[in-house]
């Protein structure tokens, strides 16, 4: 009877012990992440880490193991879609690393910007139009683009069209294109600035 005593506690700690996994989404892009980790959505801000656990099964004979699909987007991160398996008592990371940059359009005017085209400096053509809608007085919108030489041209409510080409874009980084009534014409700001300093500048 003794021996019962003693064994069982052991037969408990061998079968039935559980131990957290962690996952750690580590952002290093300039701009808000909206993730989806199986199904369930979550924000990650500019430069900052992300923890989710989950309780698995730590069997000595066979530790649980679980299959998670990690998916989202970004200012500066195209779409992604991996899989990464957690593990009791160890922790799973994932880097989201830029690869793309943005151009920000401002309309600083008192006319409505009706088509914005942006296009590889290297087209001969502009494509379609990138504006489903308009850019109305004051407001502003970014477009995501892969890294190197674009050509940016918009049309306002008076079909008066304005270029600018050989935009420079960087990873991780916009640019700010604007239009206003003083210039009559498009002016590209000297520098670049990450997504927060440019919200920062617009407040």
């Amino acid at each position: 009877m003794k021996k019962l005593i003693i064994f069982l506690p052991l037969f408990f700690f061998l079968f039935n012990c559980s131990d957290k996994g962690e996952l750690e989404i580590q952002n290093h892009t300039n701009a808000l992440i909206d993730i989806s980790i199986d199904g369930t959505s979550y924000q990650i801000a500019a430069n900052e880490n992300f923890i989710k656990s989950w309780e698995l099964s730590n069997l000595i004979f066979n530790p649980e193991e679980k299959t998670i699909t990690i998916s989202g987007e970004g200012l500066y991160k195209f779409r992604f879609n991996e899989r990464r398996k957690i593990k009791p008592k160890e922790t799973t990371s994932f880097y989201i690393i830029a690869d793309a940059g943005a151009i920000k359009i401002e309309n600083n005017s008192s006319k409505y910007i009706k088509s914005v085209y942006i296009s590889p400096a290297s087209e001969n053509n502009w494509g379609g139009d990138a504006l489903n809608g308009t850019i109305g007085p004051g407001e502003y919108m970014y477009w995501r683009v892969r890294p190197g030489y674009w050509d940016v041209m918009v049309i306002d409510q008076n079909n008066i069209s304005y270029s600018s080409y050989n935009n420079h874009i960087i990873e991780n980084h916009s640019i700010i294109l604007f239009l206003s009534d003083e210039s009559n014409n498009w002016q590209i700001s000297k520098n670049i600035y990450s997504a927060k300093e440019i919200l920062m500048k617009n407040h």
